[in-house]
């Protein structure tokens, strides 16, 4: 079903008349690796490698790096090989911020590409691309005061 909305919601990057005839972002066992790879990434919980965050100038930006205790950006301009069950970030990095800086923003999605290799046949230019729903964060400015409590997993909570 996720592959299905996935295809009904936004365009992929091939077209067919590129020559890449063969990696049809249709094809039935790419939009199974598609969907079997997208459910076990949802399960993740928090911000994840690829999911978008505002920046306090308002642009959107991607996270490219999870750390123990935080999380770095950069992911405007890169490449997010979607595997088995993790995201995986190629490009520029930003310094880390931390995740008590960050606020999911309930209900928001935003459309990001992924790619990974037709047919899961690893060799070069075997990529096939697809656009998928992610996440979106807000980094927020204000500091809890004394009377406030933060969880552990402030994202759950905005």
């Amino acid at each position: 079903m996720i592959a299905h909305e996935i295809l009904s919601r936004a365009n992929t990057h091939h077209s067919l008349d590129n020559g890449d005839w063969h990696k049809d972002p249709r094809d039935p066992l790419n939009l199974r690796i598609l969907e079997e790879r997208m459910q076990a990434y949802n399960t993740i919980i928090g911000p994840r490698v690829g999911d978008f965050v505002i920046l306090p100038d308002g642009k959107y930006d991607r996270f490219t790096y999870v750390w123990p205790d935080g999380i770095q950006t950069g992911g405007a301009n890169g490449s997010f090989y979607l595997g088995q069950s993790f995201m995986s970030y190629s490009g520029g990095l930003d310094p880390a911020m931390n995740f008590s800086d960050i606020r999911q923003v309930n209900g928001e999605s935003r459309m990001g590409s992924v790619w990974f290799f037709h047919h899961n046949h690893y060799c070069a230019h075997n990529a096939v691309e697809y656009k998928v729903p992610f996440r979106v964060f807000l980094i927020v400015t204000k500091k809890p005061n004394d009377d406030e409590e933060m969880s552990e997993r402030p994202w759950e909570h905005y």
